[in-house]
């Protein structure tokens, strides 16, 4: 079986037969390591004199974590560009890398192939033939195109366009001109400022001609993670359109004196924090209140824009009888997708997949599976894997 790497929770994993093993981010590291000399060199205006100097000594609660620890670093794509060679993006608070790294040599300095600000590089794919990547890049919170890159040239061309989220591009492994990709359109509600998505259908890029085909679409479901291989069969996650929840016009209005109320509440709260040190209204409890600091629940998860209930998905598949259940809901299908434009169900409970060969590997959220002539083996415990990789 060849090597599989994939990501986890902003994290780039080697399989192994203990489980993942994590591999450094080289650019990661650097940057949290550039945090800390600047926290380093500006710390006295935190602490000491200079603080109460800067009016600085009140602020924030003791043994709050530094920015070097609350910075935004996460590894969101990831694909491999040779046998040994792995291309992954990383963001970081402002801006988006992509860099290289050999995973059979974890001592080598990485590569770099560019960098750029307010941008996000959420998707990507290598070329098997010309090694140009494919990646959805976005430069703000609503729209999301399908950019090239050339590692040689360090900057990326856009090729879609359009009030659209375009997301998961993925070469054709039959015809590698061709790219396969997710879309959905967008539009603005001025009247509610709201901004509403439709459903991903999949699209077929000709890089050759330029012409775009629709290949499948339904109002009821997302397409997405598009893979076509070798022999032409085409494949993609299936799972169920979350209809977005109205708002209601008179609601917000009735509400509006309550949230003024709070606002100036919470800036009188801020100030008597800071030069008296304590709060206007103090807990039932003895301190701040902890629910205030805590992360949100791991029974909720996001991925892929989509929030799942990690801990009812798990016990839904477990009562169903799933041999190795995870908390990949059950509507989230891998399908094969027909010339006639027919769905062929493979596998339920899918968060994403890879092919070694006529062999299936998917994450089910929990599970690395291996999946040969429709038996199923665990190949170690992963969890929220994505972006499944072999080399």
């Amino acid at each position: 079986m060849p090597n599989i790497y994939y990501l986890s929770e902003g994290k780039l994993y080697k399989v192994q037969e203990d489980g993942g093993r994590l591999l450094p981010s080289e650019a990661a590291e650097k940057y949290h390591q550039n945090l800390k000399e600047i926290e380093k060199r500006q710390e006295w205006k935190t602490s000491g004199a200079g603080a109460r100097f800067m009016g600085m000594g009140m602020m924030g609660p003791a043994g709050s974590p530094s920015a070097s620890e609350n910075a935004y670093v996460s590894v969101e794509s990831l694909t491999a560009a040779g046998p040994e060679k792995l291309i992954y993006s990383l963001s970081l608070e402002t801006s988006a890398g992509l860099h290289t790294k050999n995973p059979l040599k974890e001592e080598a300095a990485e590569g770099f192939i560019l960098r750029r600000n307010n941008t996000r590089i959420h998707h990507i794919d290598c070329n098997p033939q010309d090694g140009a990547i494919a990646a959805s890049v976005s430069d703000g919170p609503k729209e999301c195109h399908i950019a090239i890159i050339r590692e040689e040239h360090s900057e990326f061309h856009v090729i879609t366009e359009g009030d659209t989220m375009d997301i998961t591009p993925s070469y054709s492994r039959a015809n590698p001109r061709i790219i396969y990709y997710s879309s959905a359109g967008y539009y603005v509600d001025p009247r509610k400022s709201q901004t509403y998505y439709g459903s991903y259908c999949l699209n077929r890029l000709d890089l050759d001609s330029g012409s775009l085909t629709e290949v499948i679409a339904d109002e009821k479901y997302d397409y997405i993670r598009p893979k076509e291989t070798a022999a032409g069969s085409l494949y993609c996650i299936r799972r169920p359109k979350i209809a977005p929840k109205e708002r209601s016009f008179l609601l917000d209005v009735f509400l509006i004196p309550f949230r003024l109320l709070k606002a100036i509440f919470g800036w009188l709260n801020f100030f008597s924090r800071r030069y008296t040190g304590e709060a206007l209204v103090k807990d039932k409890e003895s301190g701040s209140n902890p629910a205030r600091h805590q992360t949100k629940s791991e029974e909720e998860i996001f991925i892929e824009g989509n929030l799942i209930n990690a801990e009812k998905a798990l016990k839904e598949n477990i009562r169903q009888g799933e041999k190795f259940p995870g908390i990949a809901p059950k509507s989230w299908e891998l399908v094969l997708i027909g010339e006639a434009g027919n769905v062929e169900v493979i596998k339920k409970g899918v968060l994403d997949y890879a092919f070694d060969g006529e062999d299936l590997l998917f994450s089910n959220g929990k599970y690395m599976v291996h999946r040969r002539g429709g038996q199923e083996e665990v190949i170690c415990q992963a969890k929220i894997a994505t972006n499944i990789t072999l080399i």
